[in-house]
């Protein structure tokens, strides 16, 4: 196609100018121009259609990606007080581990006391009965003398008595017997 255009001065002198600026003829920077300034208009007219597409595709992945980041937020919020929560009971934990050692050393400590004094108290125990055991003992001794020192005159006295009923009881000719009792005597 041939077109034979008429241009004033100062359009033709704007086409020179831009044509030596990008170092080619008049003609191809007509071309050029005419080209560019119909191709934007297809690719507006395609650019608009694909623009919403594009626009809606892009705003639905934006959607979807700050969906996915709100959603690892309150993952992360949730994470966070599991963590709070788990070191606050590791802590509980081990304040009763804590306070469970102390009362088993206190137990201790109480049952060795208890011990030490139960032994003490066995021990003074024993010592008091022994104590009583010994004074019971003497006393025991001295009321068996004392018994026995009663009863010892009672006993000869009632043995001679008897010695002497058997000695008249018995004849004259039984003298050997009387010499029996005379010896014991």
């Amino acid at each position: 196609m041939r077109i034979t255009l008429t241009l004033d001065d100062e359009i033709a002198a704007g086409i020179t100018k831009a044509a030596d600026k990008e170092g080619i003829t008049k003609q191809k920077w007509i071309i050029a121009a005419c080209r560019n300034i119909l191709e934007p208009e297809n690719d507006t007219e395609e650019t608009e259609e694909q623009i919403p597409e594009d626009y809606d595709r892009l705003h639905v992945t934006i959607r979807e990606k700050d969906n996915e980041i709100l959603t690892l937020k309150k993952e992360i919020s949730h994470q966070i007080e599991l963590k709070d929560t788990y070191s606050k009971f590791l802590e509980e934990k081990i304040q009763r581990i804590d306070d469970l050692k102390e009362e088993i050393a206190r137990i201790e400590s109480m049952s060795m006391t208890m011990t030490d004094q139960i032994l003490l108290d066995r021990d003074e125990r024993i010592k008091d009965l022994n104590n009583m055991i010994e004074h019971l003992q003497a006393q025991a001794a001295a009321h068996s003398v004392a018994l026995q020192s009663a009863i010892n005159p009672a006993l000869e006295g009632k043995r001679q008595t008897e010695e002497m009923e058997e000695i008249t009881q018995s004849k004259n000719d039984d003298i050997p017997l009387i010499k029996k009792l005379i010896f014991w005597k």
